[in-house]
Parts: C-alpha cells; sequence; structure tokens
C-alpha cells in the first residue's frame, strides 16, 4: 500500500499545484467528499483498492474455475 499512498499524496500535490493552495490535512478529506456534499469528489486509491481487488477476483470467478485443475478446486473452493 505505500505506492498506494505514494500516488495520493502526488494527487494531493498536483490538485495543490492546479489551485495554487497548500491543502490542510482537513481540506484534503474534504476533497474526498461528493461534489453534492460540499467537495471535489477525488477518490484515494489507497481507499479503494482492497474492494477493488475483491471485485476483480469475484469477477473472473468462472474464468478460475475453468482454469484451475479439480483437484485445486476440491480443496475447499477458496480460489479467491
Amino acid at each position: 500500500m505505500p505506492l498506494l499512498t505514494t500516488f495520493d499524496n502526488t494527487m494531493r500535490s498536483g490538485l495543490s499545484s492546479i489551485l495554487n493552495v497548500d491543502l490542510s490535512d482537513i481540506q484534503w478529506l474534504q476533497a474526498y467528499l461528493p461534489i453534492r456534499r460540499g467537495g471535489l469528489g477525488i477518490k484515494s486509491a489507497a481507499m479503494l483498492a482492497p474492494s477493488a481487488f475483491l471485485a476483480s477476483a469475484a469477477s473472473t470467478h468462472d474464468l478460475q474455475q475453468s482454469i484451475l485443475p479439480e483437484p485445486t478446486r476440491s480443496r475447499g473452493g477458496d480460489s479467491i
């Protein structure tokens, strides 16, 4: 996750540069809020990564089942 945090920090730095302001931690958290709630709708890569990984693994379940040999599948079914 250190690379995801680095990515988020780079995004914060870029936004600060574009807006020509230094964003405090509170302002950066507010930027994560949806636009309708007063934020900028920015998504954190570090916060989204676990759910994105699980969604990716779940969406390939059928493919995993077709690729994995039968003995591997019968050991408990935890291919994800």
